[in-house]
């Protein structure tokens, strides 16, 4: 069966909805050249840091930074004192927390690297929807049911993968709930797959609608986790317009559940 339009909208909409997620753990970087760089800090050795930039590692070093997420803390050369001290010492700290508090300095230190493999997973996911959609309409194009149906195969392979390795991954203790919900999440994607080729589109908006709540509930207990670690704003505020966000695709997402639900509900008329 050839997927119907609407489905593949909705599809476009679970692909957004990934990227928005992807974007809690984002902290936004001004170089001396005047280049903005988006991305997650994934490693701080105190010379430099490296940034996740979708999926690509870049590496910054101090003397090149102005500032990351606005708070203005100077990235200053290195002393010849300062450089052996850090190069003794395991802890890396993130200068975006540089001004925070003791307890998120030293738990952020420990959980940095975990939410910069979840923001890698997420980006992943997202691409994985983005080329889905592209190859849909191509095949739709052909009325190729054949080519659908690999396609389907394909996406519930690639799903099954990063199920894995967010199952493999070493999770803090204080990340638990948060990421049990994330794994919610991708497992409900994969069993949403199978719908698409159904063209019922009640049934596959009911199902990102089902989705999009679980990603809102990851969200929300990664705020709850932020906050009883004493997170800065820069932190918490990401998170709060991820949610909004979210609901905002809620919002759209009812609005067609309503829309289809009564045509269904509509009475034939009789010959």
């Amino acid at each position: 069966m050839i997927m119907d339009k609407k489905n593949l909208s909705i599809l476009c909409v679970l692909a957004i909805s990934l990227y928005v997620v992807s974007s809690v753990f984002s902290a936004t970087i001004v170089l001396k050249s005047g280049k903005t760089v988006q991305g997650t800090i994934i490693e701080n050795t105190g010379e430099s840091i490296k940034v996740d930039f979708n999926g690509v590692p870049l590496t910054y070093y101090r003397e090149e930074i102005v500032s990351i997420d606005g708070t203005g803390f100077a990235m200053s050369p290195l002393k010849k004192g300062d450089r052996e001290a850090l190069s003794s010492s395991k802890q890396t700290v993130s200068p975006t927390i540089a001004q925070s508090s003791r307890k998120w300095v030293n738990w952020y230190a420990g959980a940095s690297s975990y939410m910069g493999t979840m923001q890698t997973i997420s980006i992943k996911g997202n691409a994985v929807f983005m080329q889905l959609r592209q190859d849909f309409e191509a095949a739709n194009a052909k009325k190729d049911v054949t080519q659908l149906s690999q396609i389907i195969k394909k996406m519930k392979d690639q799903m099954a993968a990063i199920i894995a390795e967010v199952s493999a991954l070493q999770v803090p203790e204080e990340l638990k709930k948060y990421h049990a919900k994330q794994l919610v999440v991708f497992q409900q994607i994969n069993m949403a797959t199978d719908k698409f080729m159904t063209n019922d589109t009640t049934a596959l908006i009911s199902m990102m609608r089902t989705v999009t709540v679980s990603m809102v509930e990851a969200c929300q207990e990664l705020k709850r986790v932020y906050i009883q670690q004493e997170a800065p704003g820069n932190f918490i505020d990401p998170v709060d317009m991820v949610i909004f966000q979210l609901n905002a695709v809620l919002e759209k997402l009812d609005v067609g559940l309503e829309k289809f639900s009564n045509k269904t509900k509509q009475p034939q008329p009789t010959k």
